[in-house]
């Protein structure tokens, strides 16, 4: 039996996928009858405590395929499925097995096994914070917490500097900022940039050493085409990026930093971001109270299962502004990755054709 590339560094998101393939042989040489009798896909879910204490979640079994008179025997069978790190706490070691049984009785199996990873930061700038009226960090705390993430670094109206920002890109693969946005002309070129809780500056790459894109690259880990994401030794790519900053999507140099390396394992060389997007404004946010609205009623479209241009879309029609995306419009938050805006039957994993 065949297992695709083996373990991935990481679960992560709404696509992660695993691919499995088996062949049997006959049962003697003088037959030329195949064996496969039954095949399942058991998911199973451990996690550990504060206190090390390991807990088990009830197997999952999503695949069950047997052998009769409308299906017969075959000799070999493939299976690919795509599935929603987020029906599982962050940090969970998740295996997923493939069973066989041959017509002969003989079983045999082969595990896949990795740990969720999904962390998020969030930041507030003061001038936002301190205003109930335009405070967004505890409605979007709770609607990444109910999606099934973790946050792990945050600065809610506090003096957080441009340095706490990129130390937090490196380590996580989901992000929001609500803050003053900016862009430096240079005469030939926008240098944009958001402000930190200090009034410093974030920049996309330039402008400054510390900046997006080399925290980007710091934590996702310099690539190959045999290790982009899933399989590389960093974090995961990141996967919903909120600016909340005027002008932060005018152009692309925001966007394109937090979305390197563009592209993962199952699709590479393309160089489409799958499941990434990137939410901002095109130009100012038209007052404080347009961004906050902004900040808490898409995040919640999108912990709804919706996609990241269906969110934008529902939030548009009832409201003012140019919010818009850059990236893939079917970027999920929860639920399994489709490609479109039609969901998955089972919701949290669907099985799919395309194999690597």
């Amino acid at each position: 039996m065949q297992f695709g590339k083996g373990n991935p560094t990481f679960w992560a998101g709404t696509n992660n996928r695993a691919y499995i393939n088996c062949y049997s042989l006959p049962n003697s040489p003088n037959t030329i009858e195949p064996t496969i009798a039954e095949i399942s896909i058991l998911v199973d879910c451990a996690w550990t405590d504060e206190n090390n204490l390991v807990h088990n979640e009830p197997q999952e079994e999503i695949y069950h395929w047997v052998t009769g008179n409308r299906q017969p025997l075959s000799l070999s069978a493939t299976c690919n499925i795509m599935f929603d790190s987020t029906k599982y706490r962050n940090d969970s070691m998740v295996t997923i097995t493939l069973r066989i049984k041959e017509a002969s009785g003989n079983v045999d199996y082969r595990q896949v096994t990795s740990k969720i990873r999904n962390w998020v930061s969030i930041f507030e700038n003061p001038d936002f914070y301190s205003n109930p009226s335009y405070r967004t960090f505890d409605n979007v705390k709770s609607a990444f917490e109910s999606a099934g993430y973790e946050v792990m670094f945050s600065g809610p109206g506090t003096e957080y500097t441009a340095h706490d920002v990129c130390n937090a890109i490196v380590a996580s693969n989901f992000f929001y900022s609500s803050a003053h946005g900016d862009y430096l002309f240079t005469g030939t070129e926008r240098w944009h940039s958001f402000e930190a809780g200090d009034g410093s500056k974030v920049f996309a790459h330039d402008g400054a050493s510390e900046n997006v894109l080399n925290s980007t690259i710091s934590g996702v880990g310099s690539q190959s085409i045999q290790d982009y994401p899933p399989f590389n030794l960093g974090r995961p790519s990141s996967s919903i990026v909120f600016l909340n900053s005027c002008s932060s999507l005018q152009e692309q140099d925001l966007s394109d930093a937090f979305l390197w390396p563009y592209t993962n394992w199952y699709i590479a060389p393309s160089s489409y971001c799958e499941n990434q997007a990137t939410i901002g404004w095109t130009g100012p946010c038209y007052g404080f109270a347009f961004s906050a609205s902004a900040g808490n009623d898409v995040m919640w479209y999108l912990q709804s299962g919706r996609t990241v241009a269906e969110s934008i879309g529902i939030y548009a029609s009832s409201t003012y502004g140019d919010l818009t995306y850059s990236g893939d419009p079917n970027t999920r938050l929860t639920t399994v990755y489709t490609g479109s805006v039609s969901s998955a039957p089972s919701g949290w994993y669907r099985f799919i054709t395309e194999v690597k």
